[in-house]
């Protein structure tokens, strides 16, 4: 029973974290969206809230374009806090299975 309760459970986790992105966002509008969310969260380091926006912004076919995006931005940024920041994110985003370790190499 308690075996039960707790696959179910982990089922309901993965739904959470399924990418719900639309799927006809342009490449230019995933990128501003990308670049807005990254400016947000560099200043307000929130992990969940961030998470969460990505969930919202990507799908499958867009995932790859929003880490390239977040690399590219990365390394633009002057300030060596702030690309670290956006590599914890982007670490935070496999190790929860938001993105696969595959989305993350092709980005």
């Amino acid at each position: 029973m308690i075996w039960l309760i707790l696959f179910s459970f982990s089922i309901t986790l993965l739904d959470v974290f399924k990418l719900k992105g639309k799927a006809d966002l342009s490449e230019d509008e995933l990128q501003q969206k990308t670049l807005d969310m990254l400016k947000d969260f560099v200043r307000i380091p929130d992990l969940k809230k961030a998470s969460c926006c990505v969930v919202e912004l990507c799908n499958e076919q867009n995932v790859e374009a929003y880490v390239l995006t977040a690399i590219n931005h990365a390394l633009e940024l002057s300030s060596q806090n702030d690309r670290i920041l956006i590599g914890k994110l982007l670490c935070h985003l496999v190790m929860e299975s938001i993105i696969s370790d595959e989305q993350f190499y092709k980005g």
